[in-house]
């Protein structure tokens, strides 16, 4: 059966989503070149098919047809097939059937046939008028990454060649609110999306008028950021954190709880954390610097000095304690209450990480002339796990015993990782086994004097005048306890991952990996509901924590890897892989160079594949591909979407 009345094109089972979209388009009022469509259910091969194509081909009038292939599953909500299947374009009268027939047969020949049986229960066409534009596009009525804005991609004359990858177009960021560029096509998409009531993906042409190709829902787009006001961003930190532990850091900025375990606050009044790296304006060290200069009166450092020691202290307790007990015979409703206690003492743990003064003691020691003394007071005369962990590594050698590191160390691999630990056991033993005793004795020796050295040095500092020294002594003793602090931090909630999240992964049946990626309210609330799935790989997507203002929110999604990479100040050079990315994020894997269809069959699951362009042929074995990285091609070309 052959559709030409638009009106009775409203069953997307009938026409597939290119004819459904098509027909919605010419329902708005928009200028659609004349289509009309082929069924999924149509024996083309019967002979009364012909005489009925030719019909509605001369009904139309054109001099020349497109030819696309039209399946349910093909342009939803959910998924889009783009560029699965065989298009003809520029077709004579004369060469209808044949390419039709073709059209059909790359349904078979494609190998998605399978896919689609159920899903679409086959594959209507859509025959429609061609237009030779002097300029086509593709028009994302929302960017993939950032929310206010629309993004266009055109090329000179049609625009297959845009979406099938083979020519990289140019690109604009069009402003959703007002469109300078593209004014025409971005307002009337504004339009067709709130009718609709999702973002779109909207194929046009430009002849004499603008001409609408097809209009399907956004696939390929998935969570958005806020704009970022422009600033000098600083970047502070990396930490590979997980989700929760980010989260407890978003808790621990919160100024009520800073004032109730200090008895004051310094909110971040502008701060990024971009998938565990931290970023904070000018803006926010000014308002920082001047919290700490109303608070630097008397003894106030050495009485918040001493709050955070006793903090320390209570960490370490609740670390030693957990890191000796078991779970497994306990009832689930203790088991959370116990989980709950914890967590709590973690996000306490965690405040004094959030209230540091070493910029402004730092600012105070340049004014006075004694930035010379900086390298010294860094060396930390004051030893840490972490400062000591080489040391540890080292005398355990000479006493031939791995245990003992190993078991004052494991929480050190990584804790929060979201990867897991950096270094397995094997590989500590490795280590171990790979270096000499005389080697771990002279190095052992080397470090000690280095030590007594930065000591003597230290020592000639507080011989300077009493504020002077005074100055010194405070930016040592925030630097040590900053790592102190959070070394035992980290050690606890290795325990609390290994102990407690361990037991409740086992209990319902979840990856403890997955959780990491949920909050801490999320984790209690598995006593009763089940592991959110979704939200879990939005959030493997990227995440983003703003603080703005003492207040703080949270998105999820590829776009936050975009922000990143804007905040990353880096030099292009000849070695560096340069272009636009359509779905950002961070993967590693083994290369496999694709050069044609032979080659894509050997795609192995989790690689990254190389390729000049992404043809049909090798859009259709993508799905097991980690990554792609095409010669040309933007974000709205077939292997993008």
């Amino acid at each position: 059966m052959i559709i030409y009345d638009k009106t009775k094109m409203n069953d997307v089972s009938v026409v597939g989503g290119k004819g459904f979209g098509l027909a919605k388009l010419v329902m708005y009022g928009c200028n659609v070149p004349d289509f009309f469509v082929i069924t999924a259910e149509t024996d083309i091969f019967e002979e009364s098919f012909r005489d009925e194509l030719y019909y509605f081909a001369n009904k139309i009038g054109a001099e020349k047809f497109s030819v696309r292939s039209s399946c349910v599953g093909e342009d939803g909500e959910e998924n889009s097939y783009a560029g699965q299947f065989r298009t003809k374009l520029d077709v004579n009268i004369d060469d209808l059937y044949d390419a039709v027939k073709e059209v059909r047969e790359s349904y078979v020949t494609r190998g998605y046939s399978h896919r689609f049986s159920v899903e679409a229960g086959g594959m209507s066409i859509v025959v429609q008028k061609m237009i030779h534009g002097v300029r086509s596009g593709v028009l994302f009525t929302v960017s993939p990454f950032f929310c206010d804005k629309a993004v266009v991609e055109s090329v000179d004359g049609t625009g297959n060649k845009l979406v099938s990858g083979e020519i990289t177009p140019k690109q604009y960021l069009v402003d959703r609110a007002d469109p300078t560029e593209f004014k025409e096509l971005v307002s009337s998409a504004l339009a067709l999306e709130k009718k609709e009531g999702h973002a779109l993906d909207i194929e046009w042409t430009e002849a004499e008028k603008l001409y609408y190709l097809q209009m399907r829902p956004m696939t390929a787009l998935g969570d958005v950021i806020p704009e970022i006001p422009s600033r000098n961003w600083n970047f502070y930190v990396f930490r590979d954190f997980c989700y929760l532990c980010q989260s407890v850091q978003r808790q621990a900025a919160d100024s009520a709880l800073q004032k109730k375990l200090f008895g004051f606050c310094v909110p971040i009044s502008e701060g990024l954390l971009i998938n565990g790296r931290e970023y904070y304006s000018d803006e926010n060290d000014k308002f920082a610097y001047e919290v700490w200069r109303e608070l630097d009166k008397d003894d106030f450092f050495e009485k918040f000095i001493g709050n955070i020691k006793n903090s320390v202290a209570r960490t370490k307790s609740y670390a030693n304690r957990l890191k000796k007990m078991s779970f497994g015979l306990i009832s689930d409703r203790k088991l959370f209450a116990e989980y709950n206690r914890q967590i709590e003492h973690y996000i306490r743990s965690y405040v004094p990480l959030m209230m540091r003064p070493d910029d402004y003691l730092l600012k105070k020691i340049e004014d006075k002339g004694l930035i010379k003394a900086i390298p010294t007071i860094v060396s930390l005369p004051k030893r840490t796990l972490y400062s000591d962990e080489r040391v540890s590594f080292l005398k355990a050698k000479l006493n031939d015993n791995v245990r003992q590191y190993l078991d004052k160390y494991e929480w050190i691999n990584a804790p929060l990782n979201r990867r897991g630990s950096a270094l397995t056991k094997d590989d500590i033993i490795k280590r171990f086994d790979d270096i000499t005793y005389e080697q771990a004795k002279a190095t052992l020796r080397k470090i000690a004097k280095k030590r007594v050295d930065d000591k003597k040095e230290y020592t000639k500092l507080l011989d300077r005048s009493g504020d002077d020294a005074r100055l010194i002594k405070l930016m040592s003793e925030f630097i040590y306890l900053r790592t102190y602090t959070a070394e035992n931090s980290d050690r606890f909630f290795f325990y609390i991952r290994e102990r407690l999240l361990g037991e409740i992964a086992k209990r319902r049946k979840v990856q403890v990996e997955d959780l990491m990626y949920l909050t801490p309210y999320e984790i209690t609330t598995l006593e009763t509901n089940d592991l959110d799935k979704k939200a879990i790989d939005r959030r493997k997507r990227g995440i983003l924590i703003t603080f703005f203002d003492g207040k703080s929110d949270v998105f999820f999604g590829s776009a936050t890897y975009m922000l990143q990479r804007e905040l990353m100040s880096y030099d292009v050079n000849n070695s560096d892989i340069v272009g636009s990315v359509a779905s950002m994020g961070e993967i590693e894997g083994t290369v496999r160079i694709v050069r044609g269809f032979e080659d894509a069959s050997k795609i192995n699951s989790g690689e990254i594949v190389v390729t000049s362009m992404t043809t049909p042929e090798i859009v259709s074995a993508l799905e097991k591909a980690g990554g792609i990285i095409t010669d040309e091609g933007g974000i709205t070309c077939h292997a993008s979407i």
